[in-house]
């Protein structure tokens, strides 16, 4: 008895810093069917999604598998929350292109490099934030600002992506230039790929319109569309949810 209640404290301080010994022991087997239908379904959106920031990111397409597979590991074991998301994001992606742009690397090997080294320090940055508790400064980020961030952001990526869309290349340049750059181009169009594109869109949003049931973005490899899934019990929280976030907002901008 002495020996076990000497380890549990030792167990315990484990737990905090590997969360994954704290809930793996009490997992339920009929759990597993569940998750495995979740993990399908994740992967269908978030594989092709990693791909396409990892290309934003002027990093070569497997990189963002890695980091896909890599990020979801280390999660699931240091991980405290099960509602929080650890994938790529496009604002990461963007910012990490903006970064090393000055620096006009052409070799893909110094690229990945730069990429390597700007990803291991952001980690050490965001690690020590993290022991000094400096979360709370995100809370003098103004709404006003995250949303000119946001739709700005929304824009560039917009221009960004849409020459794939006509199987164009992407021209060079700031968002303005590109935009240009692809009017130019719209009459050597490959129409092959175009009708593939809108097909792929008609049926991510035909599916979201007719049946919101039906899994739209695993279907068609697209983006991120949690209103595909319409889980009646789920209905509450996220009104609660939303009604949370007004009064965040809504406490940040009239403060």
């Amino acid at each position: 008895m002495r020996t076990m209640a000497g380890k549990l404290p030792q167990f315990e301080s484990f737990a905090r810093v590997f969360p994954i010994l704290g809930w793996l022991p009490g997992y339920e087997p009929e759990w597993l069917r569940a998750d495995v239908i979740a993990g399908l379904t994740l992967w269908g959106i978030l594989v092709p999604e990693a791909i396409a920031y990892a290309a934003m990111a002027g990093a070569p397409p497997e990189a963002g598998l890695y980091t896909l597979l890599g990020s979801l590991v280390v999660y699931a074991i240091l991980g405290t929350t099960r509602q929080a998301a650890s994938a790529p994001t496009s604002g990461s992606s963007i910012m990490m292109a903006a970064v090393v742009a000055p620096f006009l690397v052409t070799d893909p090997k110094e690229l990945a490099e730069l990429l390597v080294l700007l990803v291991l320090l952001v980690g050490i940055i965001l690690l020590l934030c993290g022991l000094l508790r400096l979360g709370f400064v995100t809370a003098f980020i103004s709404h006003s600002v995250m949303t000119g961030f946001i739709f700005g952001l929304a824009i560039h990526i917009a221009v960004n992506q849409t020459p794939k869309l006509f199987g164009l290349p992407r021209g060079h340049g700031q968002t303005i230039y590109q935009l240009w750059d692809l009017i130019g181009q719209l009459g050597s169009t490959n129409w092959v790929t175009f009708i593939v594109g809108v097909v792929a869109l008609a049926l991510l949003y035909g599916l979201e319109a007719h049946k919101r049931r039906a899994p739209g973005p695993p279907l068609d490899h697209g983006g991120r569309n949690p209103r595909s899934f319409d889980i009646p019990a789920f209905r509450p929280l996220r009104r609660a949810n939303c009604r949370c976030l007004a009064d965040r907002i809504t406490s940040v901008e009239f403060a």
